[in-house]
């Protein structure tokens, strides 16, 4: 049963909040009914989205290293990636970084972006899949994010 409702989940970090409001549209291209669970876990959201051939885990959010000036991009990513082997890619126009790593038969990737409007900190968005979607679904997660600062809201 497709579950048709859309999830609007507003994640407050430490100066920032942002939105996902149809992450979910993403996979109704593929024509798979899928089932989406979400909820909000610290200052981040995790999606599990369930199907026939489906099983991806999503969890989004940032670390907010870079308020103030305190780390540039490259200082948090060899912070956070440090001893491990990752490779830059590009995700639509930001610069990312990402580690692959096996987990059983799962294959987990972590991606951190240099989204520009993000002040506080840098994009990690982690997806746990068995199939190949990886970079094409984050480039959507990243297309629908919507950053407001406290002030704002």
């Amino acid at each position: 049963m497709l579950d048709t409702k859309r999830k609007e989940l507003n994640v407050q970090g430490l100066a920032c909040t942002f939105t996902l409001p149809n992450v979910d549209a993403y996979f109704l291209v593929n024509d798979e009914p899928v089932l989406y669970k979400s909820k909000v876990v610290a200052s981040g959201v995790m999606y599990r989205i369930l199907g026939e051939n489906t099983d991806i885990v999503v969890f989004v959010d940032t670390i907010p290293y870079i308020e103030h000036n305190a780390m540039s991009y490259d200082e948090v990513v060899h912070v956070e990636f440090e001893n491990l082997d990752y490779k830059e890619v590009e995700i639509l126009s930001y610069k990312a970084c990402v580690v692959e790593e096996e987990d059983g038969c799962y294959i987990k990737r972590t991606y951190l972006v240099d989204y520009l409007g993000l002040s506080s900190g840098v994009l990690r968005i982690e997806i746990l899949s068995k199939s190949n979607e990886f970079d094409s679904l984050v480039s959507a997660i990243v297309k629908e994010i919507q950053v407001k600062t406290i002030e704002e809201w």
